[in-house]
C-alpha cells in the first residue's frame, strides 16, 4: 500500500511539476543498439505532511528502472483508523 501511495505521488508530481523536476537527460542503447532517452527526475515526498524528504526516479524511455527515496519516519498509528 505505501508503495501504490508513493507511486501515485510521484506521477502526479512528474505530471505536474515534469520539466522543473527533470534533473538529467541522457541516452543509452536498447538491446538493438537503438539510441534511447534515459531521464532522471528529482522531487520531494512526505508521508505525514510534516517533514519534505527526497526522492529520484529514472525512466528508460516509459520504463521505470529505479526508484530511490531518502529513509523516511512513519509513524505507528498513520495506517490505523
Amino acid at each position: 500500500m505505501v508503495a501504490d501511495l508513493i507511486l501515485f505521488a510521484i506521477l502526479v508530481f512528474t505530471l505536474d511539476h515534469w520539466w522543473s523536476a527533470l534533473n538529467r537527460l541522457w541516452f543509452k542503447r536498447d538491446e538493438i543498439g537503438k539510441n534511447r532517452i534515459l531521464r532522471s527526475y528529482r522531487f520531494e515526498f512526505t508521508v505525514t505532511g510534516e517533514s519534505r524528504y527526497n526522492g529520484r526516479i529514472i525512466l528508460f524511455e516509459s520504463k521505470i528502472l529505479s526508484i530511490q527515496l531518502d529513509p523516511c519516519r512513519i509513524q505507528e498509528d498513520f495506517y490505523h483508523d
